[in-house]
Protein backbone atom coordinates (compact mmCIF):
# COMPACT_ATOMS: atom_id res chain seq x y z
CA UNK A 1 0.00 0.00 0.00
CA UNK A 2 1.28 3.49 -0.70
CA UNK A 3 2.04 5.03 2.48
CA UNK A 4 -0.55 7.76 3.82
CA UNK A 5 -2.36 7.48 1.02
CA UNK A 6 -4.92 5.50 1.90
CA UNK A 7 -7.83 7.27 0.39
CA UNK A 8 -6.33 6.86 -3.16
CA UNK A 9 -5.55 3.12 -2.68
CA UNK A 10 -9.21 2.43 -1.76
CA UNK A 11 -9.84 3.98 -4.97
CA UNK A 12 -7.72 2.51 -6.88
CA UNK A 13 -8.89 -1.22 -5.60
CA UNK A 14 -12.33 -0.31 -6.14
CA UNK A 15 -11.00 0.10 -9.70
CA UNK A 16 -9.07 -2.60 -9.99
CA UNK A 17 -12.21 -4.64 -8.71
CA UNK A 18 -13.79 -3.17 -11.83
CA UNK A 19 -11.63 -4.06 -13.97
CA UNK A 20 -12.05 -8.30 -12.93
CA UNK A 21 -15.27 -8.01 -12.31
CA UNK A 22 -15.65 -6.76 -16.33
CA UNK A 23 -13.12 -9.30 -17.21
CA UNK A 24 -15.40 -12.21 -15.77
CA UNK A 25 -18.77 -10.53 -17.33
CA UNK A 26 -17.22 -10.18 -20.29
CA UNK A 27 -14.99 -13.28 -20.76
CA UNK A 28 -17.75 -15.41 -19.25
CA UNK A 29 -21.40 -14.36 -20.01
CA UNK A 30 -20.80 -11.67 -23.54
CA UNK A 31 -17.63 -13.94 -25.17
CA UNK A 32 -17.98 -17.48 -23.31
CA UNK A 33 -14.78 -18.49 -23.36
CA UNK A 34 -12.67 -19.43 -20.68
CA UNK A 35 -9.51 -18.35 -22.56
CA UNK A 36 -10.58 -14.92 -23.35
CA UNK A 37 -11.43 -14.76 -19.29
CA UNK A 38 -8.71 -15.54 -19.12
CA UNK A 39 -6.79 -13.14 -21.25
CA UNK A 40 -8.55 -10.73 -20.21
CA UNK A 41 -8.22 -11.04 -16.63
CA UNK A 42 -4.35 -11.20 -17.09
CA UNK A 43 -4.74 -7.86 -19.05
CA UNK A 44 -6.51 -6.40 -16.32
CA UNK A 45 -4.02 -7.50 -13.53
CA UNK A 46 -1.04 -6.17 -15.24
CA UNK A 47 -2.58 -2.96 -16.33
CA UNK A 48 -3.16 -2.50 -12.40
CA UNK A 49 -0.16 -3.62 -11.20
CA UNK A 50 1.70 -1.35 -13.84
CA UNK A 51 -0.76 1.70 -12.73
CA UNK A 52 0.30 0.85 -8.92
CA UNK A 53 3.81 0.54 -9.84
CA UNK A 54 3.79 3.99 -11.14
CA UNK A 55 1.54 5.43 -8.52
CA UNK A 56 4.07 4.38 -5.96
CA UNK A 57 7.16 5.48 -7.41
CA UNK A 58 5.13 8.82 -7.83
CA UNK A 59 4.62 9.34 -4.26
CA UNK A 60 7.84 7.88 -3.47
CA UNK A 61 9.93 10.65 -5.13
CA UNK A 62 7.31 13.36 -3.25
CA UNK A 63 4.75 13.89 -6.69
CA UNK A 64 1.20 13.29 -6.74
CA UNK A 65 0.13 15.85 -4.77
CA UNK A 66 -2.31 16.66 -7.04
CA UNK A 67 -4.12 13.48 -6.63
CA UNK A 68 -5.15 13.83 -3.57
CA UNK A 69 -7.02 17.25 -3.76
Amino acid sequence: MIAEKQKLDLIWQMVTFLLIALSFYIGGHIVGDVEVTLWLLTISRSFAYIINVMMSYTFSKGGGKALLK
